[in-house]
Parts: structure tokens; C-alpha cells; sequence
């Protein structure tokens, strides 16, 4: 049987309790617990946050869809900016009786332009060989132009001992890389307890169009998933 895991604190860095921000009337945390019940093959959806009372934003679902879901109160610990997302999924699964399911999806709320039929996608590509299948979308830049900026405004390359002006550590003009977009990661839970990282061993990628692939982190993202939110569930 497959878990669906739903992780949101309360606080946020950058855009204030951005996990409740709304979209189209619903906010980021139902939608994404709404995605996975639209798949239809969950037993169980946990939401894992130090929200209080956040099982009232859930009293609009029907009794059947309502059941499948469990509240777990996010340990303050884990509730930090610093709290690694592996060690609160292990913290889950400490607290369920995981014998009762092969396989977990996280669903990260602030990734709302996902259809049902990418987590149903990623599931097909899923087998025993793999440890996972992660959604990923086109890189806009190599690792090369990431940089961090001194007190004195100076460049400092995020990966270091690089010449950037060394030609031959520039990828080719055609040639494409892809990043984590937060859409789904669906794991074995086996192998996620042995391994206790989402990128080790053999990960299968689950190519998802970048204009889907808004992570709110700033009030822009937020304008605009809201604009292509409706154009996106329109197909």
C-alpha cells in the first residue's frame, strides 16, 4: 500500500506562513492532500505540522476522503528552517505502523501546479530496481553560476576551486540539466530507511514542464501560480 506525506510547518523564512497562503480558495496544504486523493492510491495521507487545529481546514472533504488523512503534530525540533526534510520523514515513520505500507510520496504543498497524473506517472516508472522516482524539471543554469556574495559585495562561486573562465568546465550549449521541483518524490520505504536520503543509489526522473514547476518562496511565485493555476487545471 502507498503513503502520501504532506510536510508543513507553520513559519517560513521568506514569505510569511506561506503553507496557508490560498489559491483559487484553498490553501497550499489542501491542495496538495486534494491532489493525492485524486489519485486514488493512498491508503493513508499524514500531514506532518505544528499547525493547531489544522484538521479544520479539512472539514469541507466527505467522511471517506476526511478518514484517509492523519494529523501528526511536527515535534518542535523538526519545525525549525534548519530541520532536514529526510529526519521528519523518518520521524513519521517511527510513529506509523509502516509494516502496512511499501512505498511513501511527498507531496511538498509548495509546489501546487501538480496534476494527479504526474504522481500516477511517477508511480508507473516505480519498480524494484529503483530506489525512487523524483520529478524534475529543465535547469535553467549549471551549478557554475551559483554564487554566494561577501559582506563586500564580492563573488564567491558556491562550488569552489572553479575557473570560470576555464572553457572546458562549461556544459555544451545543447546539453540539458535538470533539477529536484518538488512536485513528488516517491520512494521504497525500505530503501529510504537504509539509505535516509532521497538521491542515493538508482533514482528514476520524472520530467515535469518548468512553467508547472513554481516553488513559492516569495510573493512572485505566489502571483504567478496563481494566474496559472486555473489555466494549468483547465486541461
Amino acid at each position: 500500500m502507498n503513503l502520501a506525506l504532506v510536510l508543513a510547518r507553520k513559519g517560513s523564512k521568506r514569505l510569511k506562513n506561506k503553507n496557508l497562503l490560498k489559491i483559487q480558495g484553498k490553501n497550499l496544504i489542501q491542495l496538495a492532500a486534494m491532489q493525492a486523493l485524486k489519485t486514488n492510491i493512498f491508503k493513508k495521507i499524514i500531514i506532518s505540522t505544528d499547525i493547531k487545529n489544522i484538521e479544520n481546514f479539512f472539514s469541507f472533504l466527505k467522511k471517506k476522503d476526511f478518514n484517509k488523512i492523519i494529523f501528526l503534530k511536527r515535534p518542535k525540533k523538526l519545525a525549525t528552517d534548519h530541520a532536514r526534510v529526510p529526519d521528519v520523514i523518518l520521524d513519521i515513520l517511527k510513529k506509523i505502523n509502516i509494516k502496512n505500507f511499501k512505498t511513501f510520496t511527498l507531496l511538498q504543498p509548495t509546489s501546487p501546479l501538480r496534476r494527479s497524473k504526474d504522481i500516477l506517472g511517477g508511480f508507473k516508472m516505480l519498480n524494484k530496481k529503483v530506489t525512487g522516482v523524483i520529478s524534475v524539471c529543465e535547469s535553467k543554469f549549471t551549478n557554475q553560476y551559483y554564487f554566494n556574495i561577501s559582506k563586500h559585495k564580492d563573488l564567491k562561486p558556491v562550488i569552489q576551486h572553479r575557473n570560470l573562465n576555464k572553457s572546458h568546465l562549461f556544459l555544451k550549449y545543447d546539453q540539458k540539466i535538470y533539477e529536484p521541483n518538488g512536485i513528488f518524490y516517491t520512494l521504497w520505504i525500505n530503501k529510504f530507511l537504509k539509505n535516509k536520503d532521497f538521491f542515493k543509489e538508482k533514482i528514476k526522473a520524472y520530467i515535469i514542464p518548468r512553467n508547472r514547476s513554481i516553488d513559492i518562496d516569495y510573493l512572485e511565485d505566489l502571483i504567478i501560480a496563481r494566474k496559472f493555476y486555473r489555466k494549468v487545471f483547465k486541461s
